[in-house]
């Protein structure tokens, strides 16, 4: 659904191909929700612009080491991730998406307990998921303008910018930590600022949905 918070998320088996994509835009004309209507006249759009991990699943990059980034580009467009069977696309894309958004995550993922594990994800907040967005921060006591801390040409601070071309980031981080017990223990941070496991949840999880590849076609 793109008109609630709740959209859905699949959690059922995938198949070795899977896609990730961001909540649709609201059509024109506006949706209703709780109340409030958002628009989508603006040109700019969503996206996702990188994802990081460390230590996650025994991922290595081409260089052997556990440290994976990839960098999506400053604009919203179709980006494949390709590789040989087995190397780990489905679960970087899947499985590394669903960690950072506050899904379950097992001591499988964790290959080297001596080491820090961590997921990052940066998103570009365009309307209406912007305003979304701020007033689901504002709902766990946060304050909005973090979106706005990021220092990049594009962000656009609210106050001094009221249209529909405002632009801030979201900067989702969680690490595991292997306690003394088989549950793994998880830091989360939203734009620097610790929240707990569940409101990180709250806040991300909705923002994505993965799907079939078919599906998503």
């Amino acid at each position: 659904s793109t008109n609630s918070l709740r959209c859905g998320r699949r959690h059922s088996e995938f198949s070795a191909r899977c896609a990730v994509r961001l909540w649709s835009d609201v059509p024109v004309g506006g949706c209703d929700d709780s109340d409030h209507k958002y628009y989508s006249s603006s040109k700019q759009k969503s996206h996702i612009v990188s994802v990081k991990s460390h230590n996650i699943a025994g991922i290595v990059n081409d260089k052997g080491n556990c440290d994976i980034e990839i960098d999506f580009g400053s604009t919203a467009c179709l980006v494949c991730v390709t590789g040989e069977s087995g190397s780990g696309k489905s679960l970087l894309v899947s499985k590394a998406l669903d960690v950072v958004t506050g899904g379950k995550a097992t001591n499988t993922l964790v290959q080297d307990p001596d080491k820090e594990s961590w997921v990052e994800l940066i998103v570009r907040l365009c309307e209406p998921h912007l305003s979304i967005v701020s007033r689901r921060l504002q709902q766990f006591g946060i304050d909005p303008l973090i979106l706005y801390h990021q220092h990049t040409e594009d962000t656009t601070h609210p106050a001094s910018d009221d249209n529909e071309d405002a632009v801030g980031y979201l900067h989702l981080q969680r690490t595991l930590v292997s306690g003394s017990s088989t549950k793994l223990k998880s830091n989360c941070r939203i734009n620097e600022k610790y929240v707990s496991l569940k409101t990180l949840r709250e806040i991300a999880s909705p923002l994505f949905t993965t799907v079939d590849v078919g599906v998503a076609a």
